[in-house]
């Protein structure tokens, strides 16, 4: 946990010492202004912080800070797609149905590499919300769900296929891929990866731009890629949601810009 120690007065600089308390109280290596702590274990701590005016030593006062610490327990699972397949681009929040716990009232789960979502919270009733992309339609909950010890497989499914966009343009990447909008300009998600509502009609586009080469061989014989011009481009992509496919996107050139 962390803390900013707010000061008024005197010359505007200060310096900031930990003079006494208990816990793993450290002040910030690169913000002195800003107290942080580690704990262990459950408990109540505190520490006393002695705040000095820089340009005159004899102005200083005595901050505490008291922290209580509240076990934390982890909450583990796989967000699927309607295959049963993990979605590692989704999200999942947790809301505490007690909005008076000072401890957790909510929390954002991360993820790791294989898809698996995580998030530490406190004993207490939580609904959680999971969902994938942009389009407001995508989500499940799982509500009411009460927990006083760490959990794993609470695996929740979203009505979703995975939709993989390719093209016929070999310069046309993931990383040049951008965000996917609706007719009606609403983004969807972005990328060469879309999770799409099952059962669901779409017709989308995107925009995007990729940088043209040509080899060239200079005085010295060595050859380089040469930077010519550089190309936008609109993708577009309608379909009918009904499996997880691999789907070809057409490639419509807006401009080119070519280097003077």
């Amino acid at each position: 946990t962390y803390a900013d120690i707010e000061v008024v007065g005197g010359s505007g600089s200060y310096t900031y010492e930990i003079v006494s308390g208990n816990g793993e109280f450290k002040i910030d290596d690169y913000d002195y202004s800003e107290i942080q702590g580690t704990f262990k274990t459950a408990g109540n701590y505190s520490t006393n912080v002695k705040v000095t005016d820089r340009n005159n030593t004899a102005l200083s006062t005595i901050v505490t800070y008291e922290v209580s610490v509240k076990q934390g327990y982890t909450i583990s699972g796989i967000v699927k797609d309607a295959d049963g397949n993990a979605i590692n681009k989704a999200s999942v929040y947790f809301t505490n149905r007690n909005e008076e716990d000072k401890y957790c009232d909510s929390a954002y789960a991360s993820f790791d590499e294989k898809g698996v979502y995580s998030a530490i919270i406190t004993e207490g009733t939580y609904d959680i919300e999971a969902s994938v992309g942009y389009d407001e339609e995508i989500h499940n909950y799982l509500l009411g769900q009460s927990f006083n010890a760490s959990k794993s497989g609470v695996d929740i499914t979203l009505p979703v296929y995975k939709i993989v966009v390719i093209t016929n343009d070999s310069r046309i990447n993931a990383g040049n891929i951008g965000t996917w909008y609706t007719e009606k300009e609403d983004s969807i998600g972005s990328g060469d990866v879309l999770y799409l509502k099952a059962g669901k009609s779409y017709n989308l586009t995107s925009e995007g731009s990729v940088n043209n080469y040509e080899k060239v061989t200079d005085e010295d014989g060595y050859t380089y890629d040469k930077y010519v011009s550089t190309t936008d481009y609109e993708l577009s992509l309608n379909i009918n949601v009904t499996k997880s496919e691999t789907v070809n996107a057409s490639v419509k050139t807006l401009r080119t810009y070519y280097d003077d």
